[in-house]
């Protein structure tokens, strides 16, 4: 009964040291830092949107106050202005990319770039594309579920900024080939290739917790 006993016992200890290493290879996610605020009952996400979430993902919180008279409209006002404020930060990264790869494009082609409805266009159809996965991940009701006042919203999107990149890349090419821009499709790729790196670099430095 005794080595029984001693064996279940190991066992348990095994498992349990499985289930410690599987939580230790989740996705690295971003540290709770403390409220710089007092303590007003609302939830750290509020002011630190990407706290607990993957790392590099991009996160935004949004409020309303139409919460006391109509809870579902309340979600949808402030779900949508989620996504606009998300929608805002895939714009600033392709608008980043995409006028590096400009400049690139520039100094290969005697000064010709593709136009500005080009690029808008391109930035444009990421974000679309980038936005159908958006996920509302939290929602906080102020006082309470029952008869909220306000409520709160959170929402994020992972963004693989290597195929973001390759894309917008791929994008522009297309897009002077058609405009029939002078220049070399090899050493525009390879140049075009070295800004992504760069780029894909200080992406990831920024990632770093």
């Amino acid at each position: 009964m005794r080595a029984w006993s001693k064996r279940a016992a190991l066992a348990m200890v095994f498992l349990a040291g499985i289930e410690l290493g599987g939580c230790s290879s989740g996705p690295q996610v971003q540290p709770e830092k403390k409220l710089s605020l007092k303590d007003d009952g609302l939830p750290v996400w509020v002011d630190q949107p990407c706290v607990g979430l993957p790392v590099g993902a991009l996160c935004s919180v949004a409020e309303s106050d139409f919460a006391g008279a109509d809870v579902e409209a309340a979600k949808t006002d402030a779900e949508t202005v989620c996504k606009n404020r998300i929608a805002d930060q895939i714009s600033t990264q392709v608008g980043r990319l995409t006028e590096r790869l400009s400049s690139a494009m520039k100094d290969l082609s005697h000064g010709q770039v593709v136009g500005e409805k080009t690029l808008k266009d391109i930035n444009q159809n990421y974000q679309q594309t980038t936005l159908r996965g958006v996920r509302y991940v939290d929602y906080f009701f102020f006082p309470d579920r029952v008869s909220p006042k306000k409520l709160w919203v959170r929402a994020m999107v992972t963004v693989d900024s290597n195929k973001m990149s390759r894309e917008v890349a791929d994008a522009m090419l297309s897009a002077a080939a058609a405009q029939r821009l002078e220049m070399r499709h090899e050493e525009a790729q390879a140049r075009f290739d070295a800004v992504r790196r760069q780029y894909l670099d200080e992406e990831s430095k920024k990632k770093l917790p």
